[in-house]
């Protein structure tokens, strides 16, 4: 087995893989390597002493396989995993470089961790042997790995029957395994009828998609607050008031105007015989918070800039997971509304839908959020 080690200098790091003696250089697949002929393999530079030599690979702004899988693992992820590495090992099949050539060693594989693509070191050198068999790689992912709590773990049992099914696992049964992965659970949803607009809504819902209105807890008093969306708007913010016509809320005869700060709100208009929220209600207290889905903690949102990342200076810090950013995104209140940032690398998302950067977006009540791949909910009660 050839040595391999990790060098990190001046902010730079790289893995060098030293040339054992009377070992020679596959030229193939070196160029193979080099010119891209194969997707998901790191280029090298060969350096030669003498009649010694080494490849170095350059690593820098990636994180280890290994480091990757201490994050918790959901089905999607475990997913896209697999599909990176059947990719790799399809694309070198196409290239016709046996799989022995890979470094089979999760110290020494990549992850891109602005894309999650996995990066394997191909080493071009005459009866290279990587270490362990793929069947022995796979099934390490399910020991190194941690995987969510929250989800039905029964997609890993599967996985492991798939992989032990005789002496050669069928790579076209795993093909369909990682497809099953990605279609959607189905659950069944109780529904309600909306009292406002007769749309049908899931049972637990605090708030009607369709007409914005407060039909879960307290309903006692009636709430004409419309919901708005900042994100079906295009991205010039050109929208009907732009062309001097005004949308309106049948229910609520609400009416959009966009405020100086170019944030987009709703104007009330008074309407004959119904009652205008009196100050003792806009001055009721609200307490705003998130659950977060992995855990299910209820973190309180107590200060006007609620900021959350890994860094130890956010109001949250979410640990354990590289994809997120230090100061990911925070989460501010403007009157009595409330607004989401995003300042992260891997992203936020706002009801599955990812939102520019630095830019504000309007949440509400039971607004789910992602920030990289850790799922929370957004809260209010009044």
């Amino acid at each position: 087995m050839n040595k391999s080690k990790v060098v990190n200098k001046n902010g730079a790091s790289e893995i060098i893989i030293k040339g054992q003696k009377g070992q020679q250089i596959s030229q193939r697949e070196a160029y193979a390597i080099n010119n891209n002929q194969v997707e998901g393999l790191l280029r090298f530079e060969l350096e030669r002493r003498g009649s010694s030599f080494r490849l170095c690979y350059n690593t820098t702004g990636f994180i280890t396989f290994r480091k990757y899988l201490e994050a918790p693992i959901d089905r999607s992820a475990f997913a896209r995993i697999l599909q990176n590495i059947l990719r790799v090992l399809k694309s070198m099949q196409a290239a016709y470089i046996g799989q022995q050539y890979l470094l089979m060693d999760f110290d020494k594989i990549m992850v891109n961790p602005s894309t999650q693509r996995l990066f394997f070191i191909g080493v071009p050198i005459q009866n290279f042997d990587g270490g362990k068999s793929l069947r022995e790689f796979l099934l390490e992912i399910i020991q190194v790995g941690r995987f969510v709590a929250y989800e039905d773990n029964g997609y890993v049992a599967e996985y492991i029957r798939i992989l032990n099914s005789g002496v050669n696992f069928s790579v076209f049964e795993l093909e369909q395994y990682i497809q099953s992965l990605f279609a959607p659970e189905v659950e069944p949803v109780k529904e309600m009828e909306c009292p406002f607009c007769r749309a049908r809504v899931p049972e637990d819902s605090k708030y009607c998609p369709g007409c914005g209105n407060r039909i879960g807890g307290n309903t006692d008093s009636f709430s004409s607050a419309v919901v708005y969306d900042p994100l079906n708007m295009d991205k010039e913010g050109i929208g009907a008031e732009s062309i001097g016509i005004v949308p309106q809320d049948p229910m609520t005869n609400a009416s959009a105007h966009r405020a100086s700060d170019g944030t987009d709100v709703l104007r009330m208009e008074e309407i004959p015989g119904t009652t205008v929220l009196g100050s003792e209600e806009l001055d009721a207290p609200v307490r705003p918070y998130l659950i977060q889905r992995r855990g299910q903690k209820k973190i309180p949102i107590d200060v006007q800039v609620f900021t959350i990342g890994k860094a130890p200076e956010n109001y949250f810090q979410i640990t354990g997971n590289t994809a997120i950013s230090r100061k990911h995104a925070e989460i501010f209140t403007r009157g009595r509304r409330y607004y989401i940032r995003d300042h992260s690398l891997n992203g936020t998302y706002v009801d599955g839908r990812k939102i520019e950067k630095d830019k504000d977006v309007e949440i509400f009540s039971g607004t789910r959020l992602r920030f990289a791949n850790e799922d929370f909910i957004f809260y209010v009660d009044t």
